[in-house]
This record gives C-alpha cells, sequence and structure tokens, in this order.
C-alpha cells in the first residue's frame, strides 16, 4: 500500500488447518516505513517497523448462520527512528500475546445483512533499547508490561436497488500509559480517511465509520464518513488538553477481478483541525491500495 504521504507498507501471512478439528495455525510478518513529518521533517527523521507473528485459532462453533472463534498469537514487533541530521537512531522491540474471540452472524434482517467482530486482549511487555528512549519515558513509564482492551463490531446490511450499507465501531481502552507501537491511531487508511496515518493517537478512544456502496460489476463506488475521539494518555502528567477528535468524508471506488482488488479514495478533513502527524496539508488526503490473494 502507498499513499501521498510517503508511508509505505508491506506484509505476507500463510494459514493451514492443523488436523480436522478445526484447529488451525498462521504465520506473518509485516514491515512499514515512513517519514515522521512535521516538526520532524528538518531532522530528517524516517522510521521503520517490523512485525512477526505466529497464531492458533480454533472454531468453538460452526454453523451457516453463526460462527465463533478463538484465537491467540505470539507477536514481535521491532522498531527503529532515526534523525539523520542529529546522528540520532532509537530502538524499541515488544512482545506480546493478543487472545481474541471472533465472531460472524447472518441475518435476514430489513433485507438481510452480516455482523462480524471481536473482542481482544493483550498484554505484553515493552523494551526501550536505547538510552535516549529510556530518558524521555522518565514520566510517561510506558517501559515493562502493559495490557490493552479491543472491541470491534461492524456490520453489511443489503439495501434495495444494489446499495449497500457498511458500519463500524472500533474501540481501545488500556491499563496504563502505552508505547506509541500499542496506541490506537484515529487517521489512515483504516481510520479517518481525511487525516494522514499516525494522526490523533491515544492510549484510549473509540472510532467510527458508516459507507453508502453500489454494486456495477467488478466496481463498487462507495461514499463514507469517519468519526473518533481518543484519550491521549491514560494517566497524564502534564496540565492541558488530553483528548482529539477527528472526522471526515470523501468518496472511493473499489474494483474486484479474481484475486485483485484494488481501492482508491479522496477524503477531505470535517473537524479535528490541521494535520500533526505530517508536514504537507493534503486536502483532500488521496489513499491507494492494491491487494492480491493466492
Amino acid at each position: 500500500m502507498g499513499t501521498d504521504e510517503e508511508l509505505y507498507f508491506g506484509s505476507g501471512g500463510y494459514a493451514v488447518p492443523l488436523g480436522t478439528s478445526g484447529l488451525r495455525g498462521d504465520i506473518g510478518i509485516a514491515q512499514s516505513a515512513y517519514d515522521l513529518g512535521e516538526e520532524f521533517a528538518a531532522l530528517g527523521a524516517t522510521g521503520t517497523a517490523r512485525v512477526f507473528s505466529v497464531g492458533l485459532s480454533y472454531p468453538i462453533l460452526r454453523s451457516n448462520r453463526a460462527n465463533l472463534v478463538i484465537a491467540a498469537r505470539y507477536q514481535y514487533k521491532d522498531l527503529v527512528d532515526e534523525y539523520e541530521r542529529l546522528d540520532v537512531r532509537n530502538e524499541k522491540s515488544s512482545h506480546s500475546v493478543p487472545v481474541a474471540l471472533q465472531f460472524d452472524v447472518r441475518d435476514q434482517l430489513f433485507g438481510g445483512g452480516i455482523t462480524y467482530g471481536s473482542l481482544t486482549w493483550t498484554v505484553g511487555e515493552l523494551s526501550l533499547d536505547t538510552p535516549g528512549l529510556r530518558a524521555q519515558d522518565v514520566n510517561a513509564k510506558t517501559e515493562g508490561g502493559f495490557g490493552k482492551w479491543n472491541l470491534e463490531v461492524a456490520r453489511i446490511q443489503a439495501l434495495p436497488g444494489g446499495f449497500s450499507l457498511y458500519g463500524r465501531v472500533f474501540a481501545q481502552w488500556a491499563n496504563g500509559n502505552l508505547d506509541s507501537s500499542e496506541r490506537m491511531i484515529l487517521g489512515g487508511a483504516n481510520g479517518v480517511r481525511a487525516y494522514p496515518q499516525g494522526e490523533g493517537s491515544g492510549d484510549e478512544g473509540v472510532l467510527g465509520q458508516v459507507e453508502l456502496r453500489y454494486q456495477a460489476g467488478a466496481f463498487k463506488p462507495y461514499a463514507f464518513w469517519d468519526a473518533g475521539r481518543v484519550r491521549i494518555n491514560d494517566n497524564p502528567w502534564v496540565p492541558g488538553t488530553n483528548h482529539r477528535s477527528l472526522a471526515g468524508g470523501g468518496v472511493g471506488v473499489r474494483f474486484q477481478q479474481g484475486p485483485w482488488l484494488v481501492d482508491a479514495a479522496a477524503a477531505w478533513r470535517h473537524h479535528g483541525g490541521r494535520a500533526q502527524s505530517d508536514s504537507r496539508q493534503n486536502h483532500p488526503q488521496i489513499w491507494a491500495k492494491v491487494q492480491y490473494r493466492f
């Protein structure tokens, strides 16, 4: 995936059944490279993130109308931020174990639809691997053990005339101040699309999304609205504003043919002010994604 703010992300994964009971194993790897932007741009600031995961899942309930799956995985993150003009390199890493209940339910309500989502508990350990990061962490105290809850519920509702309505709510609760790698992010391709990736991060928050879609053969044009609010620090140590709200809307189109999926969207800001995570004030914010399944 690429964006107009020089964020690049790639991932790969493989899943396989283990026996005949429904147990499945999976393995995945992802890497991203990005500019930190805004006040860091003059410092030649860049970052990389590598994530490795391995997990198991097992179906508790399987039927044509409803499914319930329990899943657990081990996840390792390695993150590096570099400030080229200051000759500074900050490194940190974490080990975590998310345990999730995943569900989907099909019904005939108002013409039919599907509701799906997950409830996830994550426990982990963060290591700050450079002295500079430890010095910056003296007040936030993010190093060491952490925990958080995530809830996601989404629905696709059939409508007359080839239309459908999509709605999604995502929320996060934390048991203390979190490192930026574990925080909820409002902006980005999967959040408030009018803002760049990394915008509006917080330890706790809620995000809502609505899309009106139309099916026209292999093409699916859509209009959308995104809004969210985060609590920046679970345990703030300085006075001042501890919340951030973002909202915006736009239009897009998806094209799906065989294993290929192409998604492009343009989004305009409505609430939240100027972007703080990137020095380029893109208006509209443009997103494009190309995906191939095999």
